[in-house]
């Protein structure tokens, strides 16, 4: 459990620790996605980091824990990181997901991309330093791809291995599949181009925006499959359950959306009544809270669910006053 833990750590520090300030993005990112790409989700860091709901709430001891842990604040001197102003974006990819049995982790495949800037001689030498530190039977490694150092970490419990890259001061480049991070690489440089599958394409064309999150999804053949040992109502809807985006802004307030489209408008129907039905049990639900009970029954209750055709959404908008509140008892109850 250490070694994996520790594996997966360095994985971690390649693909977040060397995310840095912001940049234009230039190329479109969507080019690098693996071809058989079936969900993708992009997350704008700086955006979280400059909303009023950061700011006000946790920047102050997040700065604290930071200056409070002296190994950080000299691993983060070394790379010249500063994470509070120089986090930018990460998007990944999911182009596998399959269960395989109930109870059991999914078989996933994983690609990401963090753009920044960054001091590639100084991140490479910390890097090396802490392959030299963790390095124990083989599990990390290093192979080449051109010019590139590939970086490798094995996880022994799943038996994959993580590919990292760095391409260049504005683009770091990970995965589990060997492939789709060199063919990322070949994309950048111009010499290859990608085709990913044309409904996909079109979903995310519908979610992609400057918001804090969008993610886009095909459901998965394996999670419907999966839904057909649940209740009839409920695994009929599932199966015809296609695809789905997400979009969500956070501010001074939080405000999201979820749109799922389904096979055809009877299927659209059923799923809107499961989703009034769990509405209702969620504002039952949320009564029982000593200290919130009453503003999260609101907030379940402000909830729009709406079905359009073959669409249903679901749309809310969480008021600052009620971040206050529950940040607040959060806090309280820590303590």
């Amino acid at each position: 459990m250490r070694t994996t833990t520790r594996a997966w750590l360095i994985a971690l520090g390649l693909m977040l620790g060397l995310a840095c300030s912001v940049q234009a993005q230039g190329a479109d990112i969507a080019k690098l996605f693996p071809d058989n790409t079936e969900m993708a989700f992009s997350f704008n860091i700086k955006s979280v980091l400059n909303s009023g709901i950061f700011q006000k709430h946790f920047k102050e001891e997040v700065d604290k824990k930071i200056k409070e842990n002296a190994q950080l604040l000299k691993m983060l001197e070394t790379v010249s990181l500063d994470p509070m102003k120089d986090i930018t974006s990460v998007t990944f990819t999911v182009s596998k997901f399959i269960f395989k049995q109930p109870g059991s982790p999914p078989d996933i495949d994983m690609f990401g991309v963090i753009k920044g800037a960054f001091n590639v001689e100084k991140l490479n030498g910390a890097l090396g330093a802490l392959i030299a530190a963790a390095n124990e039977g083989g599990k990390v490694t290093t192979s080449k791809f051109g010019d590139y150092v590939i970086y490798e970490v094995k996880d022994t419990s799943s038996g994959k291995t993580f590919y990292g890259l760095i391409y260049d001061k504005e683009t770091i480049i990970g995965g589990n599949v060997k492939q789709d991070v060199t063919n990322a690489v070949e994309r950048l440089a111009g010499r290859k181009t990608g085709t990913l599958n044309t409904k996909f394409s079109e979903l995310m064309s519908k979610a992609r925006n400057d918001n804090t999150m969008w993610g886009a999804i095909v459901i998965p053949s394996s999670v419907r499959d999966m839904a057909k040992m649940a209740p009839p109502n409920v695994s009929d809807v599932i199966g015809k359950f296609e695809t789905q985006t997400i979009n969500l802004n956070v501010k001074d307030n939080v405000k999201f959306d979820v749109t799922m489209y389904l096979q055809d408008d009877e299927a659209a129907t059923a799923m809107k009544g499961l989703m009034d039905q769990a509405k209702d049990f969620a504002g039952a639900a949320a009564l029982a809270d000593e200290n919130l009970g009453s503003e999260l029954a609101d907030l379940v209750s402000s909830l729009q669910i709406g079905a359009n055709g073959k669409k249903v959404s679901l749309a809310g908008d969480i008021k600052a006053e009620l971040i206050d509140k529950i940040v607040k008892a959060m806090k309280e109850r820590s303590k």
